[in-house]
């Protein structure tokens, strides 16, 4: 047994991040932002299971990003405003103005 406890295999890891993609996984080792990992061969890593864990739930805990909230606040106002399709199947016939001249 590791000082970390059990060493996840990345696929187990990307399921249990929701369904990770390798590629995500890979990008996000990148920028540092992935969870804590260790090399366990040449071309294998592992995530120990409570360092995992304890990433995991700091993505949750996380505020909002602004852009996230704006986008809120727009689907908010579409909600509001009407569909111009919807509108049009509202509106009334008005009679054809008639060509009939005084005389």
């Amino acid at each position: 047994m590791t000082p970390w406890g059990r060493i996840l295999p990345s696929k187990e890891m990307r399921k249990r991040a929701g369904n990770m993609s390798a590629a995500t996984e890979w990008r996000l080792a990148q920028k540092g932002e992935g969870p804590p990992r260790i090399k366990l061969s040449p071309q294998r890593w592992g995530y120990p299971e409570n360092l995992f864990n304890e990433w995991l739930k700091s993505r949750f805990e996380r505020p909002l990003p602004a852009d996230s909230l704006r986008w809120a606040a727009l689907d908010a106002q579409e909600e509001q405003v009407e569909h111009p399709k919807r509108a049009a199947t509202k509106r009334t016939l008005k009679p054809a103005p008639s060509t009939a001249t005084a005389a």
